[in-house]
């Protein structure tokens, strides 16, 4: 009976070893994850940083669509099928990706401070922005949609000074680091379109007015969404469409 006992354990200790061996062989033979950030460089944002008043601003929060919040790309393969894609990830959550790409993008070019909780402000405005991201497509060999919906208010106030919305295409190559780079073009063009209107903001910060036309009977400066149709480079598509209502709801 002990020569049973002994004969049973041995054959479990095997079992468990192949089932060991079989696991690592496994994972050693999945192909490895790679991570992609929508952060411009510091080169880039080097580059881009010019003249511009001090103005603070805090992009406060970010949301994204339910199917695209996680680290896994997705990308679509028809209007109404996805696919998540294990190994290719972003390098962090993507709401903190894009809140990150637009921070840097906008500092880049206000030459000012963007501080996630602005403590000591002094005498200088402080502009906070809440982003919506609507859309967040991805669609390999083609193109990349971002359709964006950002409101701006100032420090002190109870109500937004303007809700713009932006809808940025670009068309990319095959791969999925072309993929990336499509999104992280896309958020420069909304970063540059954020900077200009927070630089006009800060350049009237006293008895502005603000409007989402350009036909106002108010004789005081105006500050509006920009309106005029932009391209990105190689896009498909008007690379920007902004516009905002008077009551701060997008049109």
């Amino acid at each position: 009976m002990m020569v049973s006992l002994l004969h049973r354990r041995g054959f479990i200790i095997r079992v468990v070893a192949t089932a060991s061996a079989l696991a690592l062989s496994a994972c050693a033979s999945s192909p490895p994850c790679r991570f992609y950030t929508l952060a411009p460089s510091a080169r880039t944002a080097q580059a881009s940083n010019v003249s511009a008043p001090a103005a603070l601003f805090d992009i406060q929060s970010v949301s994204v669509p339910a199917e695209v919040e996680r680290n896994q790309l997705v990308v679509r393969l028809s209007e109404t099928q996805v696919q998540v894609l294990e190994n290719e990830r972003w390098a962090s959550p993507l709401s903190d990706e894009i809140r990150t790409a637009l921070s840097l993008g906008a500092a880049g070019r206000l030459s000012g401070l963007n501080a996630r909780r602005p403590k000591q402000t002094g005498d200088a405005p402080v502009y906070r922005v809440a982003v919506d991201v609507q859309r967040f497509e991805s669609w390999p060999g083609a193109q990349v949609i971002v359709d964006a919906t950002w409101r701006i208010r100032a420090r002190g106030e109870s109500s937004d000074k303007l809700t713009c919305r932006s809808l940025v295409f670009v068309s990319v190559a095959a791969g999925y680091d072309a993929l990336a780079a499509g999104h992280r073009r896309a958020l420069t063009t909304i970063a540059e379109q954020l900077a200009t209107v927070v630089r006009a903001l800060d350049a009237g910060a006293d008895g502005i007015a603000f409007t989402a036309t350009r036909r106002t009977t108010n004789t005081a400066p105006t500050v509006e969404c920009p309106s005029l149709e932009t391209h990105v480079a190689g896009a498909i598509a008007p690379a920007s469409e902004m516009y905002a209502s008077p009551s701060g709801r997008v049109q």
